[in-house]
């Protein structure tokens, strides 16, 4: 509990040291109080009930005391050498601070519940308030949902480890605690697997900062040390900056799978190609200034098309992830094995029957840039397949906004045209008819409504993610709406009125 004194010297010659503090603990230490010019006997039971009622309406309650000493010893520097007594003081005042939450906190708290993740405060400040404080918020939202001070947490840690860690799912609210309660909450929930956030702006924060799984200290509050032990810097100090890095770490995460995805599917598609035409006595279907180009468009191309979406709200709507999931779920594996079978059947078709299907010369340097035309555009149009990971069956949601995405299509698409049609000598390519064009584009496109048909092949689209506990899930199904209506469902109107009236 943080305590902070002011010692002076009076007119008389005598000195008055003036402390302030946690309320409970200034009143504690005082036996007197300061009462129409004069001090008084102190009824502590009459201070408890307004420090009380202030708690319960959310102020923060500091208190103010002083005490006379006729003589304070000091160095030859005005240090204290000996420091006086400051038992028995005189109550001088009992303060109630508001800190008004910010308007965009309770709705913050509300998308990190529907995103999966469990949102608890750790504060000093008395339990009543930081109760309070948390229903306003939404943080707690029912009765079976915990708050505890800090010498209760660390007493269970030591004694009774076994039984706090049955009361961590639900626990909400650590209030009164020290520096060091913040760091044994987040190694507690780390041995259980869980991996935990932790946000804060002071030189004590540093060690939670540290410890935690992602960091994330306060710019215009925190201090410099908290900042250097963060992983995130949050500009404004704002819990909505947090849901935002929550948005984009999963955004970034999205998009490393929608890159996987289609690279995986090209690599397998080329490869077998390869490989069954060289074995059916067939040259090389894709030349190596073909694959280049194919690796060109894999590599270089679709990273910064599919590595650039940016993030929608509708990533704050599922489960997170454990640390524990494969990168390739089965929800991809689903689209990279449907889409090389398909692939690889329509080539297949063309380079065995390919000169029927045309009327041009068997394994000539038309029969292979008809091959080589075709596989292009199914990765081309395939691209935009890949731009869902978590079984959406609406590939083109956001296409149309996305102008990098589009003006990548569209260059790729143009410098293919120019391959086929002006580089043969280099590309080993030679002009095709309208027909072949016309079929190398339909064969491309055909990938779109075949990925629509293959989503339907039931797979599990949750793997990987974490399950939420009964509480969350609780608290997600009630909480429509705003984040009063929120608190009315779990808590009832009756307490949401008595919350209300009392402010």
């Amino acid at each position: 509990v943080k305590r902070s004194g002011m010692l002076m010297k009076l007119p008389s010659g005598k000195y008055r040291l003036y402390t302030r503090g946690a309320a409970e603990r200034i009143l504690a230490e005082c036996k007197t109080q300061f009462n129409e010019g004069k001090e008084s006997p102190l009824d502590k039971t009459k201070v408890e009930e307004q420090m009380n009622a202030m708690s319960n309406t959310g102020l923060r309650t500091i208190g103010v005391s002083y005490r006379d000493f006729d003589d304070v010893k000091t160095d030859e520097e005005g240090k204290i050498v000996d420091p006086p007594n400051v038992q028995d003081r005189v109550l001088l005042t009992i303060l109630g601070m508001k800190d008004p939450l910010r308007e965009d906190s309770a709705e913050s708290v509300r998308l990190c519940k529907g995103a999966g993740i469990i949102v608890r405060m750790v504060t000093g400040d008395h339990l009543n308030t930081a109760k309070y404080i948390a229903r306003d918020c939404g943080i707690l939202t029912n009765d079976d949902q915990i708050a505890m001070e800090g010498i209760k947490f660390r007493t269970m840690l030591e004694k009774d480890k076994e039984a706090l860690v049955k009361m961590l799912p639900m626990l909400r609210v650590l209030a009164r605690s020290q520096p060091e309660d913040k760091q044994k909450l987040i190694r507690l929930l780390q041995e259980l697997g869980q991996i935990v956030g932790a946000t804060g702006d002071g030189t004590n924060d540093a060690a939670a900062l540290k410890a935690a799984n992602v960091g994330l200290a306060m710019n215009k509050a925190g201090t410099e040390m908290a900042k250097r032990a963060a992983d995130i810097v949050i500009l404004d100090d704002s819990f909505s900056s947090i849901v935002m890095s929550v948005k984009w770490g999963r955004a970034i995460y999205d998009n490393i799978s929608k890159f996987v995805q289609f690279q995986v599917t090209v690599n397998v598609v080329a490869l077998v190609l390869s490989l069954v035409g060289a074995l059916a006595g067939y040259e090389v279907p894709l030349t190596a200034v073909q694959l280049l180009w194919v690796n060109m468009i894999m590599d270089t191309f679709a990273a910064l098309a599919l590595a650039t979406e940016r993030p929608t709200d509708v990533l704050l709507q599922r489960r997170p992830f454990g640390k524990d999931a494969f990168l390739i779920r089965p929800v991809m594996w689903r689209f990279i094995i449907g889409q090389s079978i398909f692939q690889l059947i329509i080539l297949f078709c063309l380079l065995f029957a390919g000169e029927y299907m045309f009327a041009v010369k068997p394994q000539s340097t038309e029969h292979y840039t008809i091959i080589f035309n075709t596989f292009v555009f199914m990765q081309l149009f395939n691209e935009i397949n890949a731009r869902k990971v978590c079984g959406e069956r609406n590939v083109f949601d956001g296409f149309f906004t996305n102008k990098l995405f589009l003006s990548i299509v569209a260059g790729t698409a143009g410098s293919q045209v120019l391959i086929v049609m002006f580089f043969g000598a280099f590309a080993s390519t030679t002009p095709i008819g309208y027909v072949a064009w016309l079929a190398s584009i339909g064969f491309g496109a055909a990938s779109l409504p075949w990925a629509f048909m293959i989503s339907f092949y039931p797979v599990d689209l949750e793997h990987g993610q974490i399950p939420l506990n009964e509480d969350l899930q609780r608290d997600n199904s009630g909480a429509s709406g705003s984040p009063a209506q929120a608190i009315s469902t779990a808590w009832g109107e009756k307490k949401v009125n008595e919350n209300l009236s009392s402010t």
